[in-house]
């Protein structure tokens, strides 16, 4: 029968012994270090995960957000609960919202929440802050989705106002702002809106050729577009005088096409006091050819 040696189970167990000590102590140890002191743990509840950043066009518009509008909901409530309903973080939840109900053509929900979108970052950013830029301008594709030509014309201004004051009236960095704004007058126009859209265009082509030309020279090609648009105003603003014109003469054909175009207000001073528009449309065509020439391209 084989001697049992007591002394060596003895000697092998307290080893196991110190060893589950050693291991229980540090395992504790982990434990109470992954303890947060109760700042620590305030600040981990008010932590917000950022969303990844939505992918924006060069004038800072967001092509999309990826939240519904349920979750913007919930996501605007829970910040008002916490912060207060003139939080910053509020700005981009309501942005979100906004372009939710705008993708469902919800448009009176979608221009509510850009408006207040557009106030909290007036509180939060100033009044002049190009932060409102985008908003402005989704606000305004709002504006016309709902045929409302008056307020998209307000916010359309204001928009142009606020780049201007902030890069000055003379940069080139508004030419972009300025050749959206004549197209979108123009199409004001053509849908049956006021003559007024027709005047603004004629005016803010007008200064975009002047950027363009202080800037770039005379005979840079950037004024093709100007040029053509400026025929295209002028153009217009001569059939309206025409249509003044045979109103008060005549009869038949010529007094039938005065009925279907749009009256030329006595009032306005700055249509009066205006050059022959034909004149003007016909030395914008010669000045582009002129330019083509001079770079040696041919037009589109």
């Amino acid at each position: 029968m084989a001697k049992i040696n007591i002394r060596g189970i003895l000697f092998w167990l307290t080893l196991t012994y110190l060893a589950l000590g050693q291991a229980q102590a540090a395992s504790d140890k982990s434990l109470s270090g992954s303890q947060n002191t109760p700042m620590q743990q305030a600040l981990a509840e008010d932590a917000v995960v950022p969303a990844p950043p939505p992918e924006v066009t060069d004038t800072g518009i967001a092509h999309q957000f990826h939240g519904s509008v349920s979750a913007y909901r919930d996501a605007i409530v829970d910040i008002e609960n916490r912060y207060g309903v003139y939080d910053e973080r509020l700005t981009e939840q309501l942005m979100g919202l906004a372009l939710a109900h705008q993708n469902q053509g919800e448009h009176p929900e979608a221009i509510k929440a850009f408006k207040r979108a557009i106030h909290i970052s007036r509180i939060n950013d100033g009044l002049y802050s190009l932060e409102h830029a985008p908003m402005l301008s989704h606000l305004i594709d709002s504006y016309v989705a709902i045929n409302d030509w008056d307020k998209a014309n307000d916010k359309q201004y204001l928009l142009y106002q606020l780049k201007a004051r902030n890069y000055g009236e003379q940069n080139p960095i508004l030419l972009e702002s300025l050749s959206k704004m004549v197209e979108w007058h123009l199409s004001a126009y053509q849908r049956g809106s006021s003559m007024t859209h027709l005047l603004r265009a004629w005016e803010l082509n007008k200064h975009a050729i002047s950027i363009i030309e202080s800037n770039f020279g005379s005979d840079d090609l950037r004024l093709s577009e100007a040029l053509f648009r400026q025929a295209l105003t002028s153009y217009h603003l001569a059939t309206l005088q025409m249509s003044a014109v045979t109103s008060d003469f005549g009869s038949g054909h010529q007094h039938t096409i005065s009925m279907n175009a749009p009256k030329v207000p006595e009032q306005d001073q700055q249509f009066q006091s205006m050059l022959s528009p034909y004149r003007d449309g016909k030395t914008a065509l010669l000045r582009r050819v002129e330019l083509y020439k001079e770079n040696q391209q041919v037009p589109d």
